[in-house]
């Protein structure tokens, strides 16, 4: 339907099906894939160890992330 938005939870799931966009966190040499999550908030998954959040804002951060494609 037109004009109708996905609720966050669809949002999400359709986040996570898409290619996920991949971070390089640089002063840990880490990498993480990240997951929409709602409003402005982006699940981290690393290669091993813990999850994060960031916001966008904190990814747009150059001195400490890195878009990796």
């Amino acid at each position: 339907m037109s004009g109708m938005t996905d609720s966050s939870q669809v949002q999400r799931i359709n986040a996570q099906c898409n290619r996920p966009e991949c971070y390089l966190h640089k002063p840990s040499g880490v990498r993480y894939s990240a997951a929409f999550e709602a409003g402005d908030s982006y699940a981290l998954d690393p290669i091993y160890g813990q999850s994060k959040h960031a916001t966008t804002q904190d990814l747009a951060n150059a001195e400490i992330w890195e878009r990796l494609s």
